[in-house]
């Protein structure tokens, strides 16, 4: 039986698509990030999952 860090770590290798609702509600649970805060990541970052993630991690940091 395989570990479930295979399976994120390929995910986030993938790219958010802002059109699919249902990608969208993952992928903000995924970062604990609100679907607006999603938004303007990929607006700043672009659609990789991997960039978003960065993105989203360094910016809660510098609010703490």
């Amino acid at each position: 039986m395989g570990d479930d860090s295979d399976n994120t770590d390929s995910r986030y290798n993938a790219d958010i698509n802002l059109e699919d609702e249902r990608d969208v509600e993952e992928w903000c649970r995924t970062f604990a990030c609100t679907p607006a805060q999603l938004s303007a990541a990929v607006k700043m970052m672009g659609h990789s999952a991997k960039r978003v993630r960065v993105y989203l991690r360094d910016k809660q940091q510098s609010v703490s």
